[in-house]
């Protein structure tokens, strides 16, 4: 059956493998190169993993080598505030002074300025009302901060939080000075005598421009300070705070069982007299 079926078939030879081309000296020198590339690449990665291994166990036998502090350590590390934190309490407090002057002022003169003539310059009243009112309210809930405790500090919260707002507004006067400085002086010009302006000081004010842009500068400067300085304040306090807490409750509890532990004994002396 098996040659029936084959009969028609002829045996057909297998093709010759076609003979490959010798590699050129180009391609040889090529693969050499990207066979060197990646042992450089292996090397340089079993490298980098022992590197990192090492950094790792170094950071694991520092951290298990550094003494490990009961809870009534830290609490009396953390219930005792430094000189550090006094200085950053001075600079935050003079910090919160100089808005709170500036704030003043500002009120101050745009309150005047609006309140005093029929036709006031409305966009710049109403601008330093604002400016003014946010910075005394700020002053003030951080000086409140300072002083009180409840709700976890939360008139230094409010002093960090407005601060990123004030640095936008003094870059925000610092680019519109820069852009349409014209417009500005123009409206100026139109409302110098309401807002207490003549041509010579409207001169000078012109010409010392350079000194408001280093001004203004200055001011966000300090606000990005006081930020982070007000920041690290309110942790410090927050951890002073809850320290000094557990410290009260331990000592009211050891006075309570000292105070308990004679009743108790003479309780039991009574019953023994009884029996």
């Amino acid at each position: 059956m098996v040659k029936f079926f084959n009969r028609g078939k002829k045996d057909v030879a297998p093709a010759p493998a076609e003979p490959t081309a010798p590699k050129s000296d180009r391609e040889k020198i090529l693969e050499a190169r990207r066979r060197e590339r990646a042992e450089r690449k292996e090397k340089r990665e079993q490298r980098n993993k022992k590197l990192s291994q090492s950094k790792s166990a170094e950071a694991k036998k520092k951290k298990s080598s550094q003494p490990q502090l009961t809870r009534e350590e830290r609490d009396a590390r953390d219930s005792k505030l430094g000189c550090c934190y006094h200085f950053s309490k001075f600079l935050a407090g003079a910090m919160h002074f100089v808005d709170f002057v500036l704030g003043i002022l500002s009120l101050t003169y745009g309150a005047v300025i609006y309140l005093g003539f029929e036709n006031p310059a409305t966009v710049v009243a109403v601008a330093c009302m604002t400016y003014g009112s946010v910075l005394v309210l700020t002053s003030c809930m951080g000086v409140f901060g300072f002083s009180y405790k409840c709700c976890k500090r939360c008139g230094l919260l409010w002093s960090i939080y407005v601060a990123p707002l004030i640095i936008t507004y003094y870059f925000f006067l610092i680019i519109y000075f820069l852009a349409d400085g014209e417009a500005f002086f123009s409206y100026l010009e139109e409302y110098k005598e309401v807002m207490y302006l003549d041509d010579a000081r409207l001169a000078e004010f012109t010409s010392m421009m350079p000194v408001v842009y280093s001004v203004l500068a200055g001011l966000a400067v300090a606000e990005m300070v006081r930020f982070c300085i007000v920041r690290d304040v309110r942790e410090r306090l927050l951890r002073f705070d809850s320290a000094s807490a557990r410290i009260a409750s331990s000592q009211t509890e050891s006075t309570r069982s000292n105070l308990t532990e004679p009743l108790i004994g003479g309780f039991s002396e009574v019953e023994s007299d009884e029996a």
